[in-house]
């Protein structure tokens, strides 16, 4: 493994275990605030950061003119769907089967659509290695889900919530990762942050107390939201764009593998839950069909995603 893999496999990992701890902090506090506050400040704060970046880099122009593009609008779009479904099966199902479904859109669905839509990686998703790997990883992710992970089977809306994560994960991170080929990577995340968060907030009241108003929350959980805004809306996607612009959109896809195994040691240590049995048998498929997959990309050269 060369010098320029090794550091953007070492950021896919570290985004990975930032992500990972989302699940934990957005249940802690989901008790004292509204749905609406806990998936909207987080984007909020994310793209504040990254507009203190485009300034830096003086890329602030660029991130502006986001707010003007349809396509920019579209991915927000996606976004706020990712935080809210994720938000919704977190609370219903726990961190671990939610973790895998994440899994299963990185892992399975963006290769896949990255390659439908845009030829990146064409020749590597036909390898036997990948092909069984994406297989053990969708395996084992349903033995997880399908056996209740540590929490409760997945029914009604929380099924619907599960069903459309990978959708919302693999077509926002392509469609993110393909914009940044033209466009600066703080500017394209940072304005769909703020655009996702504009969204959401403009959504919470109409749908009234399906989602829960805006009252005021008491400093822990504002501490709280300003947590998961650094983490998983700033620095996390900092690394993850940053080993995606070194390597292209495949590999950091494929370690996200790194998410569920980081959330269930969390899960262990923190809330003390232990999956059942098949569950853990479900991770361990999963982990290990991702880690395959990679194994077919490995050694294949992947042009990097240039950002302007």
């Amino acid at each position: 493994m060369n010098g320029t893999r090794r550091v953007a496999v070492s950021l896919s990992v570290m985004a990975a275990f930032l992500w990972s701890s989302y699940y934990f902090i957005a249940l802690a506090i989901a008790p004292s605030i509204s749905l609406g506050e806990l998936v909207a400040v987080p984007f909020l704060i994310g793209g504040v950061a990254y507009a203190a970046i485009s300034w830096n880099h003086g890329s602030l122009p660029s991130f502006l003119r986001m707010f003007r593009d349809g396509r920019s609008w579209v991915r927000a779009g996606l976004y706020a769907g990712i935080q809210l479904t994720v938000v919704a099966v977190t609370l219903y199902a726990g961190p671990v089967d939610t973790s895998l479904l994440t899994l299963v859109g990185d892992v399975l669905l963006t290769p896949l659509v990255a390659a439908t839509l845009y030829g990146h990686g064409r020749d590597k998703i036909t390898t036997a290695s990948f092909v069984v790997g994406l297989a053990l990883v969708a395996t084992g992710a349903s033995l997880t889900i399908v056996s209740g992970g540590a929490a409760e089977p997945l029914r009604g809306i929380a099924l619907l919530a599960g069903i459309l994560v990978p959708f919302f994960v693999a077509f926002y991170f392509v469609a993110s990762a393909e914009a940044a080929r033209t466009m600066p990577v703080d500017a394209v995340v940072g304005s769909t942050c703020i655009q996702a968060g504009i969204l959401v907030a403009i959504t919470v009241p109409l749908v009234g107390g399906a989602l829960g108003g805006w009252p005021a929350p008491p400093l822990l959980p504002w501490l709280g939201l300003l947590a998961l805004g650094v983490t998983s809306f700033a620095i996390a996607p900092v690394m993850y764009f940053a080993a995606i612009e070194k390597v292209g959109i495949l590999l950091p896809a494929l370690l996200m593998a790194g998410i569920p195994v980081f959330t269930l040691l969390l899960q262990t240590g923190l809330l003390h839950k232990i999956p059942s049995a098949l569950a853990s048998i479900g991770i361990v498929v999963a982990v290990v069909g991702a880690l395959v997959a990679v194994g077919g990309w490995e050694g294949r050269a992947t042009p990097a995603s240039p950002a302007a």
